[in-house]
């Protein structure tokens, strides 16, 4: 049942892709990766999450978004090319479902499904909820405080500068020399590229592992595919945390009133209901990044 659900959002997708398929012009001015290091649930303080995102900069404004849903990107758009592409013409015509068999396909999972975009001072984040694109769009972090320190981080002459920003306090080491006013997640306002960011209790932790050289970016585009970000309904990040928690919490019934057939239904039922149970008992504990609105 779960495979033939994840057939479904991928066709879905993928007929999406046939009637809007878009590719960014910008041109690529930096291309960093950087490694999340944080404790995501209280109910195991010494339970440590890893995970690599990329951030990449254009003229105007910079993209932040995990590596895994860029390859996930990759991995689909060659299943496409191979099963779908080639062979377009015969589905349109023949009036039948785009089919694609996924039971031997590896995709890589992250609960990371965002983007963010930091534009004119403006934070904009999406996100995918069921079948929906949904962004929010917040003001920049202007409110550092930009202290003499100095420390050298990979080669990089950094300074410090302070902040509290959704109920943490972070300490942020930024290079002047890279002259990008960006970072990772929401982070950005700095006369120069955040290189590292830790927030005072040690749970979260944003730091530069890769710098792609300047001369490899010649002629590159951004590499983040617009399905990510077009066509997205506007909504607030409470609004969004709503929807978020009343999917997940309703998922065999949003599957229902799409017609979506569920075999042995009874058995499927008490696992999502065991499912949701701890669902609901794991956000009384979790530990996220933003602590409050």
């Amino acid at each position: 049942m779960k495979k033939s659900i994840f057939v479904l959002f991928l066709l879905l997708g993928l007929v999406s892709r046939l009637h809007s398929q878009d590719y960014s012009n910008d041109k690529l001015l930096g291309k960093f990766s950087y490694l999340l290091t944080n404790k995501p649930t209280k109910l195991k303080p010494d339970f440590i999450y890893n995970e690599i995102f990329s951030l990449q900069i254009t003229e105007d404004r910079s993209f932040f978004i995990s590596e895994i849903l860029l390859e996930r990107d990759s991995l689909i758009e060659n299943i496409y090319d191979k099963e779908i592409r080639s062979d377009f013409e015969k589905f349109k015509n023949s009036g039948k479902p785009l089919m694609i068999d996924m039971r031997n396909k590896y995709l890589p999972k992250t609960d990371s499904d965002f983007l963010i975009i930091q534009e004119n001072g403006k934070i904009s984040f999406y996100t995918s909820i069921f079948m929906t694109k949904y962004k929010y769009v917040q003001e920049g972090i202007t409110h550092w405080k930009l202290l003499d320190e100095t420390k050298e981080i990979h080669s990089f002459l950094c300074k410090k500068a302070e902040v509290e920003y959704r109920g943490r306090k972070w300490t942020a080491w930024y290079a002047p020399e890279i002259p990008f006013p960006y970072g990772p997640a929401k982070f950005g306002g700095l006369p120069g590229l955040i290189v590292k960011i830790t927030d005072a209790t040690g749970d979260y932790d944003y730091e530069l592992i890769k710098s792609t050289p300047n001369k490899a970016l010649t002629d590159k585009k951004v590499a983040i595919r617009k399905r990510h970000y077009q066509k997205a309904t506007l909504t607030t990040q409470k609004e969004m945390r709503r929807l978020r928690e009343e999917f997940e919490d309703n998922r065999i019934q949003m599957l229902e009133s799409m017609g979506t057939t569920i075999t042995n239904k009874a058995e499927v039922m008490q696992q999502m209901r065991e499912r949701d149970k701890q669902r609901k008992e794991n956000r009384k504990f979790a530990n996220p990044l933003e602590l409050t609105d």
